[in-house]
């Protein structure tokens, strides 16, 4: 009888390995009562592992899973000291593997409120990263055992001198760049677009709502804050509507990174219409923008005062 149960504890235990060698699968990590992860404990770093309020029943299972297949992932960090966010802070992200040197690959600069969106993409996106604040070169502060899952927009909190927490997780929008949007310059020139920018881009949409262009842009980069502007010709192309060319810019800050980055812009078009009203002598018009590489041609401009 020994000897039987004996053999179905080895035949179950044998199943066991097999499905956890077979095939892809999602892992959700267990807290320990100390708040890490049985997954990966912390390394020591300042911040320590993800706090286990933050993993518990505030948020879905998906917050905390790891999806290995999904090769892009968006993390929306807010630093902060205290209650008080930290401005202009560059931000790192590097994934926690055993044996393997931390390496930040993924950067992004905090605005005013504290909030730097970096986007993470991979092959294999999904599992525990670090992470670490600086300024001027100098560590503010740094985190571990952070969970990624890939297909998400993560919304993670980093206080310094704390344990990061995970506070929301939504999918990723496969159609259009996750918010926040960054928002960019519009000028009126008749100078080349050099003078704000020449590195190299793609845009790939495009499309007027209200007074705001909306684009999605990708480039090469990572370590660098960039900046993109939308220069607008000073003079119309007559014509029924009229014209007008506007070109985009783009500033790399001669960014040294290679990661390839997908972001989403916003540009007030308000300058636009002032420029035509002052022209035309009209509160209400139409213009037919010549966006430079726009994938869907000319876009239209209807505006009312």
């Amino acid at each position: 009888m020994i000897s039987r149960i004996h053999s179905l504890f080895a035949l179950a235990l044998a199943a066991g390995l097999t499905w956890a060698c077979s095939g892809d699968r999602v892992v959700t990590p267990v807290m320990t009562d100390s708040g890490e992860s049985n997954a990966r404990q912390s390394n020591g770093q300042t911040g320590g592992p993800l706090s286990k309020s933050a993993t518990d029943n505030d948020l879905p299972d998906t917050a905390v899973a790891v999806n290995e297949d999904v090769a892009r992932a968006v993390v929306v960090a807010t630093i902060r000291m205290g209650q008080a966010p930290l401005p202009d802070v560059d931000v790192g992200f590097s994934r926690s593997v055993s044996g393997r040197a931390i390496k930040m690959e993924w950067w992004g600069k905090t605005d005013e409120r504290g909030e730097a969106r970096v986007e993470i993409r991979a092959d294999n996106v999904g599992g525990y990263y670090h992470a670490r604040a600086e300024r001027d070169m100098q560590t503010v502060g740094a985190w571990s055992s952070i969970p990624v899952n890939g297909g998400y927009v993560l919304k993670v909190d980093l206080p310094v001198g704390e344990k990061a927490s995970v506070t929301a997780s939504t999918p990723v929008d496969d159609d259009g760049p996750a918010e926040p949007k960054q928002r960019g310059a519009t000028v009126i020139s008749d100078n080349a677009t050099d003078r704000w920018g020449k590195d190299v881009f793609e845009l790939n949409e495009a499309a007027i709502t209200g007074d705001t262009l909306a684009v999605k842009v990708s480039y090469s980069g990572g370590c660098r804050d960039h900046q993109f502007t939308l220069v607008a010709s000073g003079a119309f192309m007559e014509s029924d509507p009229v014209q007008l060319s506007v070109a985009l810019a783009h500033n790399a800050n001669n960014d040294p990174c290679e990661a390839w980055i997908t972001e989403g812009y916003l540009f007030e078009l308000a300058p636009i219409k002032a420029l035509y009203q002052e022209a035309y002598r009209q509160d209400s018009g139409i213009i037919v923008l010549q966006l430079r590489d726009a994938p869907a041609g000319a876009l239209v401009y209807e505006f009312a005062r």
